[in-house]
């Protein structure tokens, strides 16, 4: 079996996205997921800047700083950055 080898491996694509389910609950889950993930990285800045850093920049266009420890600083339908991997395969 293969494995993925690049970040332009990986797409989502979501069938029926227009309807009422996937407004209510699809969408608003994949933003508490990006979200989370922000979070994360803007928390473990202090241990591993570089990462989180870039991971922070790729979710909402910024470097992590004081004022950004807090729910809700992505901007619901912002585009999300690709880039190589943050941790790679040794």
């Amino acid at each position: 079996m293969s494995r993925l080898k690049s970040p332009e491996d990986h797409v989502i694509v979501v069938f029926g996205a227009t309807g009422d389910l996937a407004r209510r609950k699809l969408l608003p889950a994949l933003y508490h997921l990006a979200e989370a993930t922000r979070l994360a990285c803007w928390y473990l800045w202090p241990f591993i800047p570089t990462a989180a850093a870039e991971g922070h920049r790729r979710l909402c266009a910024q470097a992590p700083f004081a004022g950004l420890g807090a729910w809700g600083v992505l901007q619901p339908g912002a585009r999300v950055e690709s880039g190589p991997p943050l941790f790679p395969r040794v």
